[in-house]
């Protein structure tokens, strides 16, 4: 049925974004297969590869270059640790709910929307592995994370991203800043809770005699948090920035040599 078809004439490099419990989500085509060989050649005769991202808004940006599109959105909660890199397959050149399913009710409620379309990131974080066939293979990478695509409905990637961010919203009420507490709806919990003990530890190892040491060890550990983990934006950053030259100037460090110790470690 047409009220079925959430997407035709779809592109790679198409935009889509759908609003879930107020917050916009951001998915994008990378590749589309057709003509698959027998047996797949009449059920699965479209193929469209997408990548969830990570980053989501409380309003719908007004631009493509508010987006982050290379950092993809991995679960955390709800399956272990899985890319949302899904293929989505049909007869027809469409992506469309199905009354086979579960959740078919959800045509009448969450609406796929196009936004724009763009270049495809040349590489993704994390990389994925460019699998566009079938029979499917599932891949992990040195972080256990499955980088393959998962062969998933609309309706069933709108139901695990409806229940990873439920459970993500519980254990976000576990949390309580100490630092950050701008940060408690828009980062993951373990990642505050990782950046609040470096500040911790150095407000614990604040001694006069080495603290141009002890700061620039809370610098590396950040780095190093952030290149496993890939939390700190612009906003992250800034309340680092000023959290680590309060913290080293209170504890006796002049500001000028806070910023410098800062500036020439930090990679964020």
């Amino acid at each position: 049925m047409q009220n079925d078809i959430a997407a035709s004439n779809i592109k790679k490099g198409d935009l889509f974004y759908v609003e879930l419990n107020e917050r916009f989500f951001f998915m994008q085509v990378i590749h589309i297969t057709t003509d698959l060989p027998a047996p797949y050649h009449q059920d699965h005769k479209f193929g469209y590869f997408m990548v969830v991202f990570e980053k989501t808004f409380k309003t719908l940006p007004t631009g493509i270059e508010a987006l982050e599109l290379s950092k993809v959105y991995v679960t955390r909660y709800l399956w272990k640790k899985t890319a949302l890199y899904v293929s989505m397959w049909n007869k027809e050149p469409n992506i469309s709910f199905t009354d086979k399913l579960m959740h078919y009710d959800y045509k009448d409620r969450y609406k796929l929307q196009l936004f724009a379309n763009t270049g495809v990131a040349e590489q993704f974080d994390p990389p994925l592995v460019y699998d566009f066939v079938l029979p499917g293979t599932t891949s992990e990478n040195e972080e256990n994370i499955t980088v393959s695509p998962q062969a998933l409905s609309l309706q069933m990637l709108l139901w695990a991203l409806l229940e990873e961010e439920k459970k993500r919203n519980e254990k976000r009420k576990n949390v309580e800043p100490l630092y950050f507490k701008s940060w408690k709806d828009e980062v993951e919990p373990d990642h505050i809770l990782k950046a609040e003990k470096v500040i911790t530890v150095l407000k614990l190892n604040a001694d006069p005699k080495s603290l141009d040491k002890a700061l620039k060890k809370a610098v590396v550990a950040l780095n190093k948090l952030d290149e496993r983990l890939g939390f700190i934006g612009t906003i992250e950053a800034e309340d680092l920035y000023e959290c680590l030259v309060d913290t080293a100037v209170k504890a006796g460090l002049p500001e000028e040599t806070a910023l410098e110790i800062i500036d020439s470690s930090r990679s964020w």
